[in-house]
């Protein structure tokens, strides 16, 4: 069975798939077969999610990225080094790698805009490709974009806001 989570993840002999290798992850769960990491040996924690090693990955790309606010960063990379599975935490999305941006709406101290994430989020980690395996990378993600007036005013407190409505988000998840 493991074997079909592997050619599903990564289009092996078929048509890549994540929501069957996912399935067949679930599948050798409930069989009691245990998957470990490849790099450190540890069990995973969650579908190809071993948070020693993703948090040293996370680590080692701080310096590769900023929101040019400190606050934000911090925000970030705490999301990161804490996360469990990936859902659990956040990731910078430079400009640049964003597509078909358009207008959504207007709210009373931001702008809304809906765009096409090129990369897509992150999953797991490809150890034959040294990198991050993400969702739809063939075809883009939506991605919901919220630009706030004064961003250059963001502060801890606020983040304290997002982080709860982060938190909350987290927990309806595994409701």
């Amino acid at each position: 069975m493991i074997n079909l989570v592997t050619c599903y993840e990564n289009g092996e002999g078929t048509e890549k798939n994540v929501e069957k290798a996912f399935y067949w992850y679930q599948k050798v769960g409930e069989n009691e077969v245990k998957l470990v990491c490849n790099e450190c040996k540890q069990l995973y924690i969650d579908y190809q999610w071993c948070q020693q090693c993703n948090t040293k990955r996370f680590q080692q790309d701080f310096s590769k990225w900023t929101s040019k606010n400190e606050f934000v960063d911090k925000f970030i990379q705490e999301a990161q080094l804490n996360a469990k599975n990936s859902y659990e935490f956040l990731e910078w999305i430079p400009y640049n790698i964003l597509s078909g941006i358009n207008y959504y709406d207007k709210g009373g101290f931001s702008e809304i805009h809906k765009a096409i994430w090129l990369d897509g989020p992150i999953y797991s980690w490809n150890f034959n490709k040294q990198q991050w395996n993400r969702c739809n990378f063939q075809t883009g993600y939506e991605v919901i974009l919220k630009t706030l007036n004064s961003s250059s005013d963001i502060d801890s407190k606020f983040l304290d806001e997002v982080y709860y409505l982060y938190l909350v988000v987290i927990l309806f998840f595994y409701a």
